[in-house]
């Protein structure tokens, strides 16, 4: 078995286990960021993984933080309806990694928004060459769901969705809307294409890569992702 892990820590490698590596680093105080820019656009890269602020639905001032592709949080002020910008943490893309010979785990310990804010937190997970966006939705109080539902209240890899939607967007889109939200918890990847597969919704079945992060809309304050991990191999 073949196994990549998205980041090493401080004190040395990771270790890569048996099954999955699933390692998350100690949740670092909101004054203790390493690294901070200001801007639009501003990302940092650590190996594999990237994180990027994103903001292209509005020009009101924010802040990207990180210690590592594990740990960073998102600062800013916006007001109002419609997608402001999407801070996410993505893994460098073109695995060409077919489903049903490749495994890819995810997961983060702990998010939180600021009072009162309006956003949602989810997966994204892109099949090769763009061909499909599979949205898993972690967290939302922003009605992240569009597009014509195919299906309800169905359960994969563990965890209950009340809806499935299909929409386009210059390309096949996916949403996957659970019944609850949680701020911890962990995702199997392949899990969500072979799910689209077996519906036949699937334009490719190679996984490119995917990321992690918050579409805001409203809010003023701190956005945070703590303990973020992925890991990926051959069956």
């Amino acid at each position: 078995m073949t196994i990549q892990t998205c980041w090493r820590s401080a004190a040395g490698a990771l270790a890569a286990v048996t099954a999955i590596a699933m390692i998350g680093l100690p949740a670092a105080p909101a004054h203790a960021w390493t690294y901070s820019a200001t801007g639009q656009w501003a990302n940092f890269n650590f190996g594999n993984w990237t994180v990027y602020q994103n903001e292209w639905g509005s020009t009101a001032p924010c802040t990207l933080y990180a210690n590592s592709a594990s740990d960073w949080a998102t600062v800013g002020n916006w007001t109002g309806g419609g997608t402001k910008g999407y801070a996410h943490v993505q893994l460098n893309p073109h695995l060409n990694y077919d489903m049903n010979s490749y495994w890819a785990v995810t997961g983060w310990n702990s998010l939180s928004n600021p009072s009162g804010a309006y956003c949602n937190w989810f997966f994204d997970v892109w099949t090769m060459n763009g061909s499909d966006e599979l949205m898993v939705i972690e967290w939302d109080n922003n009605s992240g769901s569009w597009g014509t539902q195919i299906a309800s209240n169905v359960t994969i890899a563990g965890r209950f969705y009340s809806s499935v939607w299909q929409a386009w967007a210059g390309h096949n889109v996916i949403i996957f809307s659970p019944g609850s939200n949680r701020t911890s918890g962990s995702e199997n990847i392949m899990a969500y294409l072979q799910w689209a597969r077996g519906r036949g919704v699937l334009n490719n079945t190679s996984l490119d890569g995917w990321d992690f992060g918050v579409e805001e809309t409203s809010g003023n304050g701190q956005w945070t992702c703590l303990g973020f991990w992925g890991s990926w191999g051959h069956n």
